[in-house]
């Protein structure tokens, strides 16, 4: 994969979600994209203990995702400007043609955006960009694949989702899981609680050492 496209609702999302894999393609060559729906400024965490303010939090939750796309290799960011805990207002339009376009303009092999199935859905934003990024997905001209990361977990009890393993895609991420580790890091405001994230032992066993996706083919690609 060449070109790769990744769309999520906030800061943040990108590395829980698949950021070794987006640090693996990378180191592989490929150009990576991320679209950020918002600037996460509705979260209440602020650091641990507190160092900003309702006021400056969408500034530095920027600068959070912009040091966490550094370590993985991202290499184009841009924020859709979409307040936080709103995405669903701009559903189906105008999101879903602002996504088609971007796919258009940039012709990705991947994308790579929240599906409908387990935990990554239990915010409304995060199933917005979802419904929205397949739609656009779905009617671009542009044919290419679509992955729906999973948690590990739910990878291996893929039956409890009405799915099959074999049908699934799984990266490890050995390599990278560092990475992945060091993004998440940078950001301060949401993860410096979670205590278990800066112990090295405790990290292992939180984050695994693979990703899992549900592969989605494009229409033109299955005829």
């Amino acid at each position: 994969m060449k070109r790769i496209l990744a769309i999520f609702a906030h800061p943040d999302d990108e590395t829980f979600a698949c950021g070794g894999s987006l640090t693996k393609w990378a180191e592989e060559g490929a150009e990576i994209t991320l679209l950020c729906a918002t600037r996460g400024e509705a979260g209440r965490r602020m650091g641990d203990p507190p160092f900003t303010t309702r006021e400056e939090l969408p500034q530095v939750r920027e600068a959070e995702l912009r040091q966490a796309c550094e370590v993985m290799g991202v290499q184009y960011l841009h924020f859709l400007d979409i307040k936080d805990k709103e995405v669903e207002l701009h559903e189906p339009e105008p999101l879903t043609s602002i996504l088609r376009d971007w796919m258009e303009q940039l012709k990705p092999d991947l994308v790579v955006t929240f599906g409908l199935l387990g935990r990554f859905n239990y915010h409304a934003d995060h199933r917005a960009v979802s419904r929205c990024a397949t739609e656009a997905f779905m009617s671009s001209s542009h044919p290419c694949m679509l992955y729906y990361p999973l948690f590990p977990a739910e990878w291996e009890k893929a039956s409890e989702l009405g799915l099959q393993q074999k049908d699934l895609v799984r990266i490890e991420i050995t390599d990278t899981w560092e990475k992945k580790v060091t993004a998440l890091q940078a950001h301060r405001t949401q993860m410096e609680q979670e205590k278990w994230l800066w112990q090295r032992d405790s990290a292992r066993e939180r984050i695994a050492m693979f990703e899992a996706f549900i592969p989605v083919i494009h229409p033109k690609l299955e005829k």
